[in-house]
């Protein structure tokens, strides 16, 4: 025959509390003093302000980090574009010094005619200069053109 289950002794159940008061019933929330509740809802409460303030500096430290990335991004851009800009206006430099050097060498033979101030116009530059020429109704020596 079996015996009837005994009840274990006190000593024979295993601790699983945590902290210092034994574990008698299911809550051990519900055992424990006033002070000791308003302990354990500071410590709960401290810990999730730290956690919010955390990310709130992680947050701002990710839109720094962003903005001086874009700020770099950006200058670089515009670094690009100034030089494609002196590039553009040397280029433009180069070729009107190469149109004005033709003009003056053509001033220079002094035999510039109507014939060969409309053979000069097919740049833009020089065509302006033809023009106003052509509407002097003068050639370079002073000479009347007709």
């Amino acid at each position: 025959m079996k015996e009837a289950s005994t009840p274990l002794a006190a000593e024979t159940i295993p601790d699983t509390s945590i902290g210092p008061w034994p574990a008698t019933d299911a809550s051990s929330l519900a055992r424990k003093t006033d002070a000791q509740r308003s302990r354990v809802i500071y410590g709960t409460t401290l810990f999730v302000v730290f956690v919010c303030a955390a990310l709130l500096v992680m947050n701002a430290w990710l839109v720094v980090r962003a903005r001086t990335a874009e700020n770099e991004q950006i200058a670089r851009a515009n670094t690009n574009l100034a030089r494609a800009v002196s590039q553009q206006i040397d280029s433009t430099a180069a070729l009107a010094e190469h149109i004005i050097s033709g003009l003056v060498f053509e001033l220079e033979r002094a035999d510039i005619t109507t014939d060969s101030l409309q053979r000069l116009q097919h740049d833009p530059v020089v065509k302006t200069f033809c023009d106003w020429l052509l509407e002097q109704g003068t050639g370079v020596d002073g000479a009347a053109t007709a």
